[in-house]
Formats: C-alpha cells, sequence, structure tokens
C-alpha cells in the first residue's frame, strides 16, 4: 500500500515536470517571466516597499503611496501622486478639473486586469501590462 502511493506521487511529479515544467530545472529568477518589462517590475518593486513598510508599522495606510517608497523608474515618469488601484499601480501624471491621467501599471499580484470604465477609469493599452489611462474622480 504505501509502495503504490509513493509510486503515485513520483508519477505525478514526473507527469508535473514534463508537461508543465514544473521543479525540474534549477530555480532561476522567475521575475523575468512575471514582468514583460521593467516598468511593471518597478511598480510591484513599489507597492511592496509600501506594503511591506504599512505591515510592519512603519508606515501608516494612506490612499497614496508616499514618495519614498517610489522606485527610480516611477520617478522617471514624474508623478504628481502614485496610488494603489485594485492592488495595480496608478502613477498620475496630470490633474485638470475632476479628470485624472498618467499611467496604470498592472503586476501579477492582482486578479484585476484594466478594462471598461471600471471606477472612472478609461483605458488605452501601449503594452506590457502598461495602459495610458484617464479617470474621471466625483
Amino acid at each position: 500500500m504505501v509502495f503504490r502511493f509513493h509510486s503515485i506521487v513520483v508519477s505525478i511529479f514526473v507527469l508535473s515536470c514534463i508537461f508543465m515544467n514544473a521543479g525540474c530545472k534549477k530555480k532561476s529568477n522567475n521575475q523575468e517571466s512575471l514582468f514583460p518589462n521593467n516598468l511593471a517590475k518597478s511598480a510591484f518593486e513599489t507597492y511592496t516597499r509600501y506594503a511591506k513598510a504599512a505591515d510592519s508599522g512603519q508606515q501608516m495606510r494612506l490612499e497614496d503611496i508616499p514618495k519614498q517608497y517610489w522606485t527610480d523608474k516611477i520617478k522617471e515618469l514624474k508623478p504628481i501622486k502614485v496610488y494603489i488601484h485594485r492592488a495595480n499601480i496608478v502613477v498620475v501624471q496630470r490633474v485638470s478639473d475632476n479628470i485624472q491621467e498618467g499611467k496604470y501599471i498592472y503586476i501579477p499580484i492582482s486578479s484585476y486586469m484594466p478594462h471598461g470604465t471600471d471606477d472612472g477609469f478609461t483605458f488605452t493599452s501601449i503594452g506590457d501590462d502598461v495602459y495610458d489611462f484617464k479617470r474621471t474622480i466625483k
């Protein structure tokens, strides 16, 4: 009985290695496959810096992510403010009247892919998980 169970477990492992390429190779830095470009990677780093500080009590949770947590790539966009929307990063570059404009960056921890006109946003994909956006603020 134990031998049969062991055989089943080994078979499942081997099949997963063959068909899913999981666990058979030496682990490499999977960030390359998670982040198709450096901007998405920088957005994720900004998110994690802020989340770690907030979770540890070093930083109060705020609506906007303070500048000290922004990566250099995010700073290069010259944001007015940066905030989290559904676990994605919003980089506001322009504000006029009730309209925000800038970059909306999808990060892999989010289950929300930008689309339609959710929460006042309209999106235009510019590729690799980065979108131009306009958002009407009420």
